[in-house]
């Protein structure tokens, strides 16, 4: 039996694109991109960009300033 490939991503993959997408939009921009933005660029919820964020910090991979706006840096 051949196993076709989910359509579906990992948590860890996903964990691994929004990393990218804020290294990636803090270079070209100069500045973090939000929630909102991130969603979009990876055809998410802004709220499930927020709950991926969440855990980035927890593993020490992203910082964040308080609640300020775009803030988010790669550890």
């Amino acid at each position: 039996m051949i196993m076709k490939k989910s359509k579906f991503k990992t948590d860890a993959e996903r964990e691994r694109e929004v990393l990218e997408n804020i290294s990636t939009f803090r270079d070209i921009y100069g500045y973090s991109p939000s929630y909102s933005q991130l969603g979009q660029l990876l055809g998410v919820s802004k709220s499930r960009i927020a709950q991926i964020v969440e855990i980035l910090i927890i593993k020490k991979l992203v910082t964040k300033d308080g609640n300020k706006a775009r803030t988010l840096q790669i550890a």
